[in-house]
């Protein structure tokens, strides 16, 4: 699974309608893209983010803060959606920086568009029925059209921006075109990515980044609901290298330990992505088996942590301290608790076995 020249992503029509990006690329144009984008995610570039994150969070806290004001002192709150607008207005920040309202309204299309593609996914497959003017197919394509107008809008912004010699790439969307600009400039156009493409790295922003970290925060929270001990811990932790500072920093970040630890056990029991499919294109040998050109595979990720032989050995390896948080065997999780597991919600409205 590991030799990606062999082993390829599987993708559907389906995909197209979301995002594409350097998830879906293979070979030399995977390594282009891969190249460009790296520089927005280098260490230094994501310390300055660290405010925007902060922004974020605080606008959600304050707002729970008025809902338990008005029920004097306590209330009931559906966190999900809490978070995922959180998160989502963390990601249209970090991504498109002063842009940022024009932003959110792009990354609420595209949540959309992630319900109609899921309801098309659960539904009977009849070959071609995406080419009918069904209701929600022309939804799909309006939305399309609208996401992929709207970016081009802010894109023409800030070429226009840098053309003019100005400095803009504090965010994500101005350090990819700066990246772009250098890399035409010295080894020519073909080296670059075109703007229909930057467009796809943007889309792509959005979806690997809110419902994986949403999902993930939702998860935490159920865990550390469950073992008190360990939300102790967390709570003294932050308290502890925190103090009185008010707004965090990159530093402080770096030293809550037990809060790292936390999230990668959540990780561990509820990975963001719980399958990855490959196939092959040609005949290929797999030790003593030989495959078909054809072949399709799939990984189940989650189902690892359910296995006592695979998951003894990942709770020895990912688990300092001995942090090992139990998990929920032999129930059947809720439709929205299993829609969590799979970050972009391949069960959702489906019972899940844990």
């Amino acid at each position: 699974m590991s030799k990606n020249y062999v082993f390829q992503k599987i993708s559907t029509p389906f995909d197209q309608l979301l995002a594409k990006g350097v998830a879906a690329y293979e070979a030399d144009k995977w390594e282009k893209h891969r190249r460009l984008i790296n520089p927005a995610f280098h260490l230094e570039k994501l310390k300055h983010m660290v405010p925007s994150f902060y922004l974020s969070c605080a606008d959600m806290l304050s707002k729970w803060d008025e809902k338990i004001a008005a029920k004097e002192g306590s209330c009931e709150l559906d966190i999900w959606p809490c978070l995922q607008n959180m998160t989502s207005d963390a990601i249209s920040r970090t991504a498109f920086g002063s842009n940022y309202e024009e932003g959110r309204k792009i990354f609420e299309l595209q949540r959309e568009q992630e319900e109609h593609l899921l309801q098309a996914l659960q539904t009977l497959y009849i070959p071609g029925w995406r080419f009918l003017p069904t209701k929600r197919n022309r939804r799909m394509k309006e939305i399309v059209k609208e996401v992929e107008s709207s970016i081009l809008g802010i894109i023409k912004k800030r070429i226009q921006v840098i053309e003019a010699g100005e400095s803009n790439s504090d965010d994500l969307l101005g350090i990819l075109l700066e990246s772009n600009f250098q890399e035409i400039k010295q080894n020519g156009t073909q080296s670059g990515m075109s703007l229909k493409e930057v467009i796809e790295e943007c889309k792509l922003f959005y979806i690997a980044g809110q419902e994986t970290t949403s999902s993930l925060l939702t998860w935490t929270m159920i865990l550390l609901s469950k073992h008190s001990g360990w939300q102790a811990r967390a709570r003294d932790e932050v308290f502890q290298v925190l103090g009185t500072a008010g707004k965090p920093d990159f530093q402080h970040l770096n030293r809550l330990k037990i809060v790292n630890m936390i999230f990668h056990e959540v990780m561990r029991l509820y990975p963001p992505v719980v399958m990855l499919g490959r196939a092959i294109h040609k005949e290929t040998l797999l030790g003593n088996v030989t495959l078909p050109a054809g072949f399709s595979s799939c990984c189940l990720q989650l189902q690892y942590t359910t296995i006592p032989k695979y998951g003894a050995t990942m709770q020895k390896s990912s688990s300092p301290r001995g942090l090992v948080m139990e998990f929920p065997r032999q129930r059947t999780c809720s439709s929205r608790i299993s829609r969590l597991a799979g970050g972009l919600g391949y069960a959702s409205d489906r019972t899940l076995q844990c």
